[in-house]
């Protein structure tokens, strides 16, 4: 067991940051799903509005949205007893509950309150001001772009016209020239040589059609100090590379990946598998 004053050190420093990495740096063995007894099942089925399918997978889901929690008051309350006051997402609602730990052994302190989450923090709000944001983001660069293209459109008419030439778009100039049959002249009077196509080698086959394939799109997360299993999680989700938070936050945690991931760049292809994206966490971050 840590010395008491590096203990206190730790816990002081795990408030307000994630749940399983203050337990890890404190030594303290993760919780199992029965850390939610009856007491504190009862009070969130008879405080919210859940369907069958969600009591029966109740105590697992609030399990997997520990690596998203966060820690409110941290305690050493002696005889290597530890209190924390845990704060968990579970759908639109904040669960604040009691977890303490003794010997290895964890359990319920019950339900300290309950909360309705910030509404821009819930998913579905999340993932529209996402989308809101990537939209607004493609119209301010193509708008950019556009003012950019004919800005440096002026500038090349204005030194054509200080030199004594005048700019023909291409189309039109490949048009006249067909016609007349004849040379485009400089306003000086000298006639300007046609330039002759380069002539294609004999037997050259044709670019093959269909063979090019657009690269996967790659995908970038930095998970910086501080944050959460959970903030990378609901990045994924966000992302459409995983499907369901609950399910894939219980992998992490099966696999023990949420209490190894390190800060850092993390880079995944669209279309990988649960599995491979956890391979990729595994490896550790690319920069």
């Amino acid at each position: 067991m840590l010395p008491s004053n590096q203990r206190n050190v730790l816990l002081e420093s795990s408030i307000h940051r994630g749940f399983q990495q203050s337990i890890q740096d404190l030594g303290c063995a993760p919780p199992g799903p029965d850390v939610f007894d009856a007491e504190v099942l009862q009070y969130l089925i008879a405080h919210l509005e859940l369907t069958r399918e969600e009591i029966k997978n109740l105590r697992q889901n609030l399990h997997a949205q520990l690596a998203s929690a966060e820690v409110l008051t941290a305690e050493d309350t002696g005889d290597g007893r530890f209190s924390f006051l845990v704060r968990i997402p579970y759908q639109n609602h904040l669960v604040d509950t009691w977890l303490i730990y003794r010997r290895d052994v964890w359990r319920s302190g019950g339900v300290a309150a309950l909360s309705s989450r910030p509404v821009w923090k819930r998913p579905r709000v999340m993932g529209a001001a996402l989308v809101v944001s990537y939209v607004l983001i493609a119209l301010i660069a193509g708008s950019v772009g556009q003012y950019l293209a004919g800005h440096n459109q002026q500038r090349l008419e204005a030194l054509a016209s200080a030199a004594g030439y005048t700019l023909v778009p291409t189309s039109a100039n490949a048009t006249k020239g067909a016609a007349s049959g004849t040379a485009a002249q400089a306003p000086g009077g000298a006639a300007s040589k046609p330039e002759s196509a380069a002539p294609k080698p004999e037997g050259a086959a044709p670019p093959a059609q269909g063979q090019a394939t657009p690269p996967n799109e790659t995908i970038t997360f930095t998970l910086q100090m501080g944050m959460t299993a959970g903030d990378l999680t609901q990045f994924l989700h966000d992302k459409g590379l995983i499907q369901d938070v609950a399910a894939f936050n219980q992998k992490l945690a099966d696999t023990h990946v949420d209490q190894d991931l390190k800060p850092g760049t993390y880079t995944f292809q669209k279309g990988m598998s649960e599995d491979q994206i956890i391979q990729t966490l595994q490896q550790g971050p690319q920069s």
